[in-house]
């Protein structure tokens, strides 16, 4: 029930953005992704290669087809730029540091950059939703984090558990920055907003100008 709440709002924040045109139809196959992987994670703690791979295949497909057939070929180079640039941004923390950054999720980050890409005409303006997508990511993250970590406290272990590591025998838990928590519905999540918050953004004085 709550992933079906969850989806309808996906979908309405995607479609009052992007409008409805042949642009909102990948835009809506990545929610559905986006929405699958974040409840994987959310149980598993891992964004499944069987659902992040043939996402990112079927929507660059349909964007090919699209930016061929429909005359959308504006979309297209902004949508590529932008997968590729939201993926070099979280690469690097994740050879810097792969234990406090999984590479599923920048490979998540490809597939959202390429979302936010192809609801632009312009590589600028869909590289400054990026910038905008990353930070907010990254501050929805470290909340994630924080709850994570006090529900542990309030009530165990069974919070959200991680599979691959189990709890200290000694029922201890660990540092605040230590805690194990899924990241991809934080991304996830921050992306949609700001795409939903995308005409704002660029229209911001001060903030972007073309």
């Amino acid at each position: 029930m709550s992933s079906a709440i969850a989806g309808a709002i996906f979908f309405g924040v995607a479609g009052s953005q992007v409008g409805p045109q042949l642009t909102l139809v990948p835009v809506l196959v990545m929610v559905s992704a986006l929405l699958a992987l974040s409840v994987a994670d959310i149980d598993r703690f891992r964004l499944p290669d069987r659902i992040l791979f043939p996402s990112i295949a079927v929507n660059i497909a349909i964007i090919a087809g699209l930016a061929f057939a429909g005359d959308l070929g504006d979309f297209i180079v902004p949508a590529i730029v932008c997968a590729f640039g939201y993926f070099l941004f979280l690469l690097i923390p994740n050879l810097v540091r792969p234990d406090a950054l999984a590479f599923g999720d920048v490979k998540l980050a490809f597939l959202l950059g390429l979302m936010l890409g192809w609801s632009r005409a312009s590589i600028a303006e869909g590289l400054v939703l990026v910038v905008y997508a990353l930070i907010l990511g990254m501050l929805l993250g470290i909340l994630s984090g924080i709850g994570v970590a006090l529900g542990r406290r309030a009530w165990g272990h069974g919070f959200l558990p991680d599979p691959d590591f189990p709890p200290p025998e000694d029922g201890s838990h660990l540092p605040l920055l230590q805690t194990q928590f899924p990241f991809g519905p934080a991304l996830a999540l921050a992306a949609v907003i700001i795409l939903f918050l995308g005409e704002s953004i660029i229209d911001t004085p001060g903030v972007f100008s073309v």
